[in-house]
């Protein structure tokens, strides 16, 4: 709906915005979306996964991609669905 394509959004969402910030380093990065979302830091499983995807980015554009489509799949997902 309006406020996941929002919370998403790159231009849109002040959490992703706040994260261009060139003080936070990818792993506080990704931290600081589980904490904003799940209200948790992620399990090292999910650490392992993600960061691959965030570190591997061209530039900081596709950097934020990226965060966004980790945050869209989190909203996604089960844990968020049925605890948030």
């Amino acid at each position: 709906g309006p406020l996941t394509g929002e919370a998403t959004s790159i231009e849109q969402s002040a959490l992703l915005g706040s994260l261009e910030a060139p003080f936070f380093t990818d792993r506080q990065r990704l931290e600081t979306l589980f904490l904003a979302t799940l209200s948790r830091p992620p399990t090292e499983s999910e650490r392992e996964r993600l960061m691959p995807i965030i570190t591997s980015s061209a530039d900081a554009a596709e950097r934020q991609r990226r965060l966004s489509d980790i945050v869209w799949a989190i909203f996604n997902g089960a844990e968020y669905s049925l605890n948030h």
